[in-house]
């Protein structure tokens, strides 16, 4: 099984000086709607006043099913993203968000190693096979519950030090372990 990756030239960090105000923001999903609890989790966070921006497919029709009683009925339309905009989005934010398909049975995702190589740091959804690449809260933050899910987020946005480093941490192991190259070289060593 050939492990997802990133890709170098796609990847990469763009100072914030240079990303168009739209796509500025404290938290960010760039990813697929699917029906289970990314949603709430979502809800809540522009409930509670957080500034949130939303990408991917699949989430305007259940908006829109849901109406203004939703809280990201006021973010519609909500359209994917991708190559420039996609690094617009990620470093636009100060925290990227992950959460691990239920439908694909995901225990790590391409988002798990594409973010970190935008030197940003990855809240993303816990998994035995993440915490086994990445050390916990050093190179990237998990959230298992919604309670670690907001206490998380609360301390990494009263913490730039702490963003930095961690996402200064996720780049590094990426980069060390996970880009495309190593894939490569993982497909040679195993056919020797």
């Amino acid at each position: 099984l050939l492990m997802p990756y990133f890709i170098k030239e796609k990847d990469f960090n763009v100072p914030i000086k240079s990303i168009p105000r739209n796509f500025h923001s404290d938290i960010v999903f760039a990813g697929h709607y699917e029906d289970d609890f990314r949603i709430e989790y979502l809800e809540d966070l522009i409930s509670k006043g957080y500034n949130v921006k939303v990408f991917g497919g699949g989430w305007n029709e259940i908006v829109k099913s849901k109406g203004e009683k939703s809280p990201l009925y006021k973010l519609l339309p909500i359209n994917p993203v991708t190559g420039e905009e996609y690094r617009y989005a990620i470093c636009g934010s100060k925290i990227p968000l992950c959460f691990l398909s239920k439908i694909n049975k995901d225990s790590y995702t391409r988002r798990n190693f594409e973010i970190p190589a935008m030197k940003k740091v990855l809240l993303s959804e816990y998994s035995l096979e993440l915490s086994n690449m990445f050390i916990e809260d050093k190179e990237m933050v998990f959230f298992r519950n919604k309670a670690e899910f907001f206490k998380k987020i609360d301390l990494l946005l009263e913490n730039e030090s702490m963003r930095e480093k961690i996402g200064l941490n996720g780049f590094n192991i990426v980069n060390k372990r996970h880009d495309s190259f190593t894939r490569v070289e993982e497909i040679i060593n195993t056919w020797k």
